[in-house]
This record gives structure tokens, sequence and C-alpha cells, in this order.
């Protein structure tokens, strides 16, 4: 599915470290759009190795109801997010092929889109599935092309890069600077930390 030619395709041979730390502050961004708490984002040790600490959801969701439908879509684009932000800086955004750090995003926005499918439907299940999917990479690609939130994950990005880990409260300054106002922090967060790439509340 086409969506466009980036402006903001990378002029320079892009590092694994690069990637990592824009993959990882896409989600941070998008993740703190949709007021989930960021408790810090980070590059490891490896090569491109990094990660996104979310406090976690306190139960599973009930998918029959329409508001928790709307919030698992939000979920699905917060995932999505990551691999976009490496294929906009490969001037690709029109399919999610051959990206480094984004396999197991990809299967967890694939989960939620399979689990609504199901709810939604009886029948042509992986068609539906398919069809949310890629809305959702669409809406993905529209959301982190905005001025603003690249501006957001470009600020992520070099911080991390520079710092190698940011804490939420600090990932929260740095967005809120970049789309010009303040990010709230979401009421009754726990402080405990989970990788927002492992299963969630959809199973």
């Amino acid at each position: 599915m086409k969506t466009g030619t980036s402006p903001h395709r990378a002029p320079h041979p892009i590092s694994q470290e690069e990637f990592a730390a824009y993959h990882e502050a896409g989600h941070a961004v998008a993740f703190s759009l949709i007021e989930r708490e960021v408790v810090q984002i980070f590059l490891g040790p490896a090569p491109g190795d990094g990660g996104c600490s979310l406090t976690p959801v306190g139960a599973a969701l009930d998918l029959h109801d329409p508001v928790e439908q709307n919030w698992a879509e939000r979920h699905i684009v917060a995932h999505l997010a990551g691999p976009m932000a490496e294929a906009i800086l490969l001037g690709r955004e029109e399919d999610c092929l051959g990206l480094t750090f984004s396999a197991s995003d990809l299967r967890e926005a694939r989960l939620i889109s399979e689990k609504l499918a199901q709810v939604r439907t009886a029948r042509k299940i992986e068609r539906a599935s398919d069809l949310l999917f890629w809305s959702k990479w669409t809406a993905t690609a529209e959301l982190l092309r905005d001025p603003p939130h690249w501006a957001a994950v470009e600020a992520l990005a070099r911080t991390l890069l520079g710092q190698r880990s940011i804490e939420g409260q600090h990932a929260r300054q740095i967005i809120a600077e970049a789309l010009g106002g303040n990010l709230e922090k979401p009421q009754g967060a726990e402080p405990l930390a989970t990788r927002c790439s492992p299963a969630g509340p959809w199973q």
C-alpha cells in the first residue's frame, strides 16, 4: 500500500545504532500520544539493540467493547511506529519488508489485528486482519510524517544516540517541547516496567 515519499529520508548511510535509536524513539512518541507511560528508552550493548519500557496494562481487554477496540487499534499504530520510523529513514513507507529491528513489533501488530478481526467478523478473518493491519500501517506513516511528530522522533533519537538511555520523564519533556505543548502524565500508572514488544493484553 503506497503511503507517499518521505521528506525525512536520511541523506547518508544509516548505522545500526541510528536505526535502533529512531525505532525506539518512534515507539516512545506513539505510545506517549496514546497516554501509555514510557518508563525508559535505551540502546543495548550490542549494535542495534534497544528497547522501550512501558508501564503495564493492568488487565486483559474486552475486545467486544467498542471503546477498548479503539484503544487496541491505537496500540497497533504504536507498535508499528518503531518499524515506520525505520521505513521513513529508508524512504520506503509503502511496505514493512526487510526492516532490521521490527520482527517482534510486526508480530504484535498482526496479533492485535487478528484478535480484532476475530471479534468483528465470523468469516474472512485473514482478509479482515490484513485490511486492518495495512490501514494502520498507513495511519502510522501519516502520524510520524506529521512534522511535529517527526521532530519529536528526531529529538529523542539524537538524545538517545548521545546518552544511550532516556528516563521516561525526560523523554516526555523532549516530546512535549517538539510538539510545542505539554504531555500530561497518564493517570493511574503503575510504577512497574515491561518491554513494549512482548505479549500484551490481547492474548
